[in-house]
């Protein structure tokens, strides 16, 4: 059933009487009922939606007041928790309101709804959207460790610093350790970022080298920077550095390998350059290759393709010293200038 042109143009109108009539001779008055609410709550007809909410099925209201919740419609949603039951699919309308950042209408709804249904699901969307204001009302009534304090995740995979900032101290610190922030380094979350290096993140060395890792084989060299930083304080893990050099190196990330290069040792090195060269990754390889042992390389590579491009790299870097040297023996000695004769 489709709501008719006519009803349409009192709905905008906000003719009750006439609506109400329409509404009241129809087959399935019930469903033309919801319909009209429906587009009434979009058209914000409060005189409307409220003549015709007793018209309605309880599972009808059920939507209907989700619906004005999430619209931000406060009076409504007001007349509606009476008539209908504000826990019902899940506390529908609470996940509405937290979603669209209806702050007051959350406040409105939380004492008669159930903020823990279907894993703490009005927390998480309002972290999800960056409600920073929304969230922090639900925080006393949720549970943020639920589902892997996936709240957390969702948060700082959006960037949203301040539910980032309100979420940490009441979150897993192991979830956020393990999954979250290399999760957020992964992505190139600067900001927040920064803000889990300022927090105390169990096992902070181990912890940060996993996310340097991550941000280092998806190109995140900003991240790749402040995690170097912060590692460098704490004093660098075995081993640190060369996964994240040789994934960078085979995927062309350029600038992150010749930061790690004069850092992380040869053996990194000549690891990192197999990489580049196996990957075809010119640039990259060229900044890796004063680093590296050339016969080992050469010895872990057995295309003639990956053979000829080392080749090549060997020759630009033989012409290169060549043009310094001779840059050298033609450079005039200081002073000297004033001595050439004037013709």
């Amino acid at each position: 059933m489709t709501v008719s042109r006519d009803l349409i143009g009192d709905i905008e109108t906000a003719d009750v009487v006439a609506i109400t009539k329409i509404v009241c001779e129809s087959a399935d008055s019930a469903r033309l009922a919801w319909e009209v609410v429906h587009d009434a709550i979009n058209a914000k007809r409060e005189a409307v939606i409220e003549a015709l909410v007793p018209m309605l099925s309880s599972k009808d209201r059920v939507f209907a007041l989700a619906l004005a919740a999430e619209e931000g419609l406060l009076n409504v949603v007001r007349k509606l928790v009476p008539l209908t039951e504000p826990r019902a699919k899940d506390s529908m309308a609470l996940v509405c309101a937290a979603r669209a950042g209806r702050k007051d209408v959350v406040e409105l709804l939380l004492p008669v709804s159930d903020a823990l249904a279907d894993h703490s699901a009005a927390l998480y969307e309002a972290s999800a959207c960056g409600h920073a204001d929304v969230v922090k009302l639900l925080i006393p009534h949720s549970d943020p460790y639920d589902k892997d304090s996936r709240a957390l995740a969702q948060a700082a995979h959006g960037g949203h610093l301040r539910v980032v900032k309100l979420l940490l101290p009441v979150s897993s610190s192991i979830i956020c350790a393990t999954q979250i922030f290399p999760a957020a380094a992964g992505h190139g979350a600067t900001e927040v970022v920064k803000l889990m290096l300022k927090a105390k993140l169990p096992d902070a060395a181990h912890t940060y080298a996993a996310a340097f890792d991550l941000a280092a084989s998806k190109g995140q060299f900003e991240v790749v920077e402040l995690i170097l930083g912060a590692i460098d304080q704490l004093g660098r893990p075995r081993r640190f550095g060369e996964k994240a050099i040789y994934d960078a190196a085979s995927k062309g990330y350029r600038e992150i390998a010749e930061l790690l290069a004069p850092t992380v040792g040869q053996r990194a090195c000549n690891a990192a350059l197999v990489g580049a060269v196996g990957h075809a990754q010119r640039e990259t390889a060229r900044v890796l290759f004063h680093h590296a042992n050339l016969d080992e390389v050469r010895a872990r590579l057995f295309s003639p393709e990956h053979h000829a491009l080392l080749d090549e790299l060997a020759a630009e870097a033989t012409a290169q010293q060549d043009r310094e040297a001779l840059n050298k023996q033609t450079q005039l000695p200081i002073g000297s200038r004033s001595n050439i004769p004037r013709l």
